[in-house]
Parts: C-alpha cells; sequence; structure tokens
C-alpha cells in the first residue's frame, strides 16, 4: 500500500466534486462514504484499488493507493491529479468570469476553487456519456452497472458501501458483449460500439490537449455522437476549457434561473464572452442547477 499527499492550486471546491463522483457512482466499480472516494482504476480484471480524500490542512488530497506496484502508484496520481484537476489556477479564471460577467459574482464565489470534474478514463467517460444520454443520472448508473456485468461477468451489487470488485470495461470487452440486454435504445447500443472501435483505432481521439474544433469534429463523425455528447466528452474526457454543451437541460435551467438565456441558441451565443473558459462556467451552472 502506498499513500501519499497530491497539492493542488488552491482553493479547491473539494465538497462539489465528492459530490458529483459520489452521485454517479456505479455499483461494484467505485463507491464514496464519510468524504472517502474509492474506485477501481484499470480495464476488466487488471485493476488495482485507490482511495481518494481531502486534507484541508495542507491543501492537497491524499491517496491512497492498494498496491506495492510503483508503476500503480504513478498512475493512479496521473489520473487523479486529472481527474481533480489539480493544477488549474481556478481564481485566475474566476477573476477573468466576474470581470466579463459582474452578475454572476455571487454563483462564481458560492463554490471557489470549482473544477470540472473529469473522466477517470476517456473511454470510461465516452460510454457514460452516451448511457447518460437522455435518462436521469440513476438510471444511467444502472445502466453503466448491467453493463460491467455483461462485460466482466459479475453481478453488480446494489449497495454502493460494498467494496468495488471489477473495473470498467475495456473497448475490446466491450465489442465481445452482447449489448441487447441493455435497456435502451438499439442506436444507442450501437453507439457505444462504434465509440469502442474509433477508440482502437484512432487512440488520438482521446488525447487532452485538443483544440474545440477538432475534438468536437472527430467525435461528431462517430455515429450517434451529436455535438451534446461530443462537448461533455471535449469538458471531461479531455478537459477542453471552451468546451459548453449549450443544449444540455440542467444548463439551460441554470441559465434560465439566471436570466442569462431562454434556450440554447441564446445560451450559445451568451456564452461567447467567457471563452475560453466556458467548460468552468458551465461547471457553476451545473452546480447551481442541483441546488
Amino acid at each position: 500500500m502506498v499513500v501519499c499527499l497530491l497539492p493542488y492550486a488552491s482553493p479547491l471546491h473539494w465538497q462539489a466534486m465528492y459530490d458529483f463522483y459520489a452521485f454517479r457512482a456505479i455499483p461494484g466499480l467505485e463507491w464514496a462514504a464519510d468524504g472517502r472516494y474509492t474506485r477501481l482504476l484499470g480495464e476488466d480484471t487488471d485493476t488495482f484499488l485507490i482511495t481518494v480524500a481531502h486534507d484541508c490542512a495542507r491543501h492537497a488530497l491524499e491517496l491512497t493507493v492498494a498496491s506495492d506496484d510503483p508503476a500503480h502508484a504513478e498512475e493512479a496520481a496521473q489520473r487523479t491529479r486529472f481527474a481533480f484537476a489539480l493544477d488549474t489556477d481556478t481564481a485566475e479564471i474566476e477573476a477573468y468570469l466576474r470581470e466579463i460577467e459582474p452578475g454572476l459574482g455571487p454563483l462564481l464565489a458560492a463554490r471557489p476553487g470549482l473544477r470540472p470534474p473529469a473522466g477517470w478514463s476517456g473511454f470510461e467517460l465516452a460510454v457514460r456519456a452516451v448511457l447518460g444520454q437522455q435518462i436521469t443520472v440513476s438510471g444511467a448508473r444502472t445502466l453503466a452497472a448491467q453493463l460491467l456485468s455483461l462485460c466482466c461477468g459479475a453481478a453488480p451489487e446494489a449497495s454502493n458501501s460494498d467494496p468495488p470488485g471489477r473495473g470498467f470495461p475495456s473497448p475490446e470487452a466491450l465489442l465481445r458483449a452482447d449489448l441487447s440486454v441493455l435497456r435502451m435504445p438499439a442506436a444507442r447500443r450501437r453507439t457505444l460500439q462504434a465509440i469502442a472501435r474509433a477508440v482502437l483505432e484512432q487512440p488520438a481521439l482521446l488525447l487532452p490537449g485538443q483544440s474545440l474544433t477538432a475534438a468536437i469534429d472527430a467525435w461528431c463523425s462517430i455515429p450517434g455522437i451529436g455535438p451534446w455528447t461530443a462537448h461533455y466528452i471535449a469538458l471531461r474526457a479531455l478537459r477542453v476549457p471552451d468546451a459548453f454543451p449549450a443544449s444540455d437541460a440542467g444548463l439551460l435551467r441554470a441559465a434560465r434561473s439566471l436570466g442569462l438565456a431562454q434556450d440554447a441558441r441564446a445560451l450559445e451565443a451568451r456564452s461567447a464572452r467567457w471563452r475560453p473558459w466556458r467548460a468552468f462556467m458551465a461547471q457553476h451552472l451545473w452546480c447551481s442547477d442541483m441546488s
């Protein structure tokens, strides 16, 4: 076992990010309790367990890796830093957004140090984005647990308090699985398979650091992927800071309640002033809607 501290660029709004992962935790893969988030990293059965907690006094995340393999510890540290955007200077970003939108100062001040939570793997995030299309978060969580069962041959546990038992399926495992039993439209099942094939054929699809245009064009070329899904993947899996899924229902609810826009077209136009940090404003709007 390895325990290490991962310092971050202060401030960090840990509670909002912890709540994000806890609310979406897939039974059998991840769970959260008492301010500690635990999950398996890796794919299929080649996995190791990690736990992340907040050490507020030392401005760091405490990472526990249940493995003595140095490669596992290094991978866990890198992926945790990416998932929680620990190297991001949110103070500078929030100052910029407050200058552009003085009326949204209270929104930004409510959660200082908020970052858009990222995916633990690009493929996992892309699959989860498709599973979550047009259904509730709890519905998407149920579908994801069913997918793990199909691909890994183990029944999902009913309780998030049970230890995780298997990693997220690899693209190869997803392609081998019979997805016909998943209670979702057949077209969406085909999209899952199309994503798996695309990732195997084009590994660069999942590389962070792409321009927004390149990322959206590449993902929208995959059958079944539209602008909302492409922006969501760019925002969370690739951490493109200007990604903004303007048609998202949660963003639209928040925008209407704040008097920013009444529809997706108007919100897209309004968001132009937030560039290049639209992803950060999106996260503040999502949190506002959740509250």
